[in-house]
């Protein structure tokens, strides 16, 4: 009796780990699909934000060109 039930359970266990295995049907790939957009706009917004970052950084520091060129008395 006990060995039936450590078949049993271990048979149980086997169909478990089948039940799991990967499908690749329609929604699955749908959502693969999905999190690649998802991932190629994340690194498109990225970049624009660090290349917007750069310019501002680039007018910060031309302005303070100005402002310290001003202050010394020059044009």
């Amino acid at each position: 009796m006990k060995r039936r039930l450590s078949g049993l359970a271990a048979g149980m266990a086997l169909l478990g780990l089948c039940a799991c295995a990967e499908h690749n049907g329609p929604m699955e790939r749908a959502g693969r699909d999905m999190d690649k957009a998802a991932d190629k706009t994340a690194a498109a917004v990225g970049k624009a934000v660090e290349k917007t970052g750069a310019a501002i950084e680039r007018g910060g520091d031309a302005i303070q060109k100005k402002v310290d060129q001003k202050a010394s008395g020059g044009n």
